[in-house]
């Protein structure tokens, strides 16, 4: 799919992920905007690849995967409820390895949203290994934080970091 469909919102890919987050009624700071996939694409592009499965010429699994090297990360995907019932995830994830990674490649599946949730079995069911994540946060320029946690009407100290990109 080339990258410029990405940033269209009447994409495939824009569809059927639209869909997926509604149908597990994702968070607002999971359903990115155009703006986000406009600036991914411009900022990556051929790096950001999508690829599709069809059954009976319509879309019914679609996942974006970026590119960098010999890594090739699993970033954003969804199925619709026939994709689902037929496993077509399965298949894209298949071609992705066997088309976009080099034979000493590497994949980044992730994990999911919370410790346990479909998404993390679902990547662990696929996976041949898993490594801890640790996150940590450091402000290191504070007055430049706190313009740009100001300046996006944001409050600092929640949950999100860093706060000036919480929706």
């Amino acid at each position: 799919v080339p990258a410029h469909l990405v940033i269209d919102p009447s994409s495939e890919f824009r569809r059927i992920y639209d869909i997926t987050m509604a149908r597990l009624e994702a968070p607002n700071r999971l359903r990115l905007s155009d703006e986000y996939f406009g600036r991914l694409v411009h900022g990556l592009g051929d790096d950001v690849v999508v690829l599709e499965a069809q059954l009976d010429g319509r879309a019914c699994s679609t996942a974006m995967f970026l590119r960098a090297g010999h890594r090739l990360h699993y970033h954003l995907a969804g199925s619709t409820a026939v994709g689902r019932k037929v496993g077509a995830a399965n298949l894209v994830l298949d071609a992705a390895i066997r088309q976009l990674l080099p034979p000493w490649g590497v994949v980044h599946l992730g994990g999911g949203v919370a410790e346990g949730d479909g998404l993390a079995r679902f990547k662990r069911s696929i996976a041949n290994r898993a490594y801890p994540l640790f996150l940590c946060s450091k402000v290191v320029d504070p007055p430049r934080y706190r313009a740009l946690v100001q300046s996006a009407g944001r409050a600092a100290g929640g949950e999100y970091f860093p706060a000036y990109r919480a929706t």
